[in-house]
């Protein structure tokens, strides 16, 4: 049986995809992806009564699902009845898995008809936020995960958001003492989603972006605030700010200023900027994360207000560059 759940690099998969373009996978692969599906659908049947009563057998589709920057694939995603059946995304170079998700579940809870018609379920949990953390840990380690010494817990918590009857326990990187920033632009993060009768839901384990090379702090946060309040209306002449929102917003109040490891996206300086990413970023750096609350001051021009976006600024805290931004 292939062991890639202990996180085994399969070397002999570090293959060079000649026909990766044209979205070909090998054949070799395949079936060696085909062993591996078959393998998390058995994990699943353990996980989910649910999943055990609708799944096919179907034989799995394969497809490579984005790209590094030279071309070559960078993770691949195996499904079969989208509806019912499994959803798996692998690393294309080791085979280690990302995300699983029961689509059973999904399409339970999440479907057009769900959200218009939600099921009568408990609306409290029965399990306790201790307990719910220890059984997310067991839902990993039935399919040979564990969370990253790196990480810490966000959080476990009960029909929230779009978890609809369900716990999700969440899982934040760090370095040293300082927080990953997951919430303006991706970052790493495992999250264990599952229903107390139902059983597992979803598993996401990412964990693929370098640590920062220094968590020196040079620059104070009254500095970062300075520098990023003079950014703001840089970003909103960028063509990135233009074909995405209107003009008229203007920076109203900083509604936070906190450290934390960011990967630079360099939206300010067009040579590098990057909107949308290809694949990990080369590098991360530990950053005053400076959020701007902005206001919508043609209000009265356009007859009602719009919504304001907040604007994001990322200075890096050894040398005081600005590394990114978001809105």
């Amino acid at each position: 049986m292939v062991s890639v759940w202990r996180g085994t690099v399969l070397l002999v998969f570090a293959v060079t995809f000649a026909s990766a373009q044209e979205g070909k996978i090998p054949k070799q692969l395949q079936e060696e992806l085909t062993k591996l599906y078959q393998q998390a659908a058995e994990y699943m049947r353990r996980s989910s009564p649910l999943f055990a009563e609708k799944a096919t057998n179907s034989n799995a589709n394969f497809r490579i699902r984005s790209f590094q920057g030279t071309g070559k694939p960078r993770s691949l995603e195996m499904f079969r009845d989208l509806n019912r059946d499994l959803y798996m995304e692998v690393w294309a170079d080791s085979l280690r898995v990302i995300r699983v998700n029961n689509q059973a579940m999904s399409n339970k809870y999440n479907s057009r008809e769900a959200r218009n018609h939600p099921p009568e379920e408990q609306k409290t949990p029965s399990l306790t936020e201790t307990e719910a953390i220890e059984r997310a840990k067991n839902y990993m380690r039935v399919f040979g995960m564990e969370v990253p010494p790196c990480f810490r817990l966000k959080g476990a918590k009960f029909n929230y958001a779009g978890f609809t009857f369900r716990w999700s326990v969440s899982w934040g990187r760090f370095s040293g003492q300082y927080p990953w920033d997951g919430e303006y632009m991706p970052s790493d993060h495992a999250c264990v989603v599952f229903h107390e009768k139902y059983g597992l839901s979803s598993i996401a384990n990412v964990c693929c972006c370098p640590e920062p090379k220094t968590l020196n702090v040079k620059l104070s946060k009254e500095q970062a605030i300075t520098k990023a309040e003079k950014c703001v209306p840089l970003v909103q002449r960028t063509s990135f700010y233009r074909s995405r929102l209107l003009d008229g917003f203007v920076s109203k109040a900083i509604r936070s200023c906190e450290l934390k490891v960011a990967a630079p996206n360099w939206l300010l300086d067009p040579k590098r900027a990057v909107w949308i990413r290809k694949g990990p970023p080369e590098e991360t750096r530990l950053c005053w994360v400076v959020q701007f609350e902005t206001v919508d001051v043609k209000a009265q021009e356009r007859k009602g207000s719009l919504y304001s976006p907040s604007i994001v600024i990322y200075i890096d805290a050894a040398t005081g560059e600005t590394v990114g931004a978001v809105f």
